[in-house]
């Protein structure tokens, strides 16, 4: 009865901690997303603002949108956007960034990065 009772205890334990690591892949998973696999519907700078507005949608109905990251060095911003896989807690692959920072009145050119490679987004 008791060797019973172990072996149930294990084959449970082993299922709940694969079910939360699946949860946790899923849910947390992410990595920048390649230029081609956006599609852009707006890149928008407003200098005098200090505002940029980058909105549009991911190409792949398995990725959805997570966050991203910037950065502004002289007269470029530099903007990598994340992906991972579609879940519960992320089902949407579309879009609407908004940068506010005064360092963007300078900017004149604005770069996707995507990990590995660098494209130009805007003037285009």
């Amino acid at each position: 009865m008791n060797k019973k009772r172990l072996i149930i205890g294990i084959i449970l334990t082993v299922i709940v901690v694969l079910g939360v690591n699946f949860v946790m892949f899923f849910s947390l998973n992410k990595s920048s997303t390649p230029i081609n696999e956006i599609a852009f519907n707006e890149i928008f700078i407003t200098q005098n603002e200090g505002v940029v507005i980058i909105a549009g949608t991911l190409m792949s109905s398995g990725k959805s949108y997570r966050d991203f990251t910037y950065s502004i060095l002289d007269d470029t911003l530099m903007v990598t956007i994340n992906s991972g896989i579609a879940s519960k807690k992320h089902m949407d692959g579309s879009f609407y960034i908004k940068i506010e920072d005064a360092r963007i009145s300078n900017v004149q050119e604005i770069y996707l990065h995507d990990g590995k490679d660098t494209s130009l987004i805007y003037p285009k």
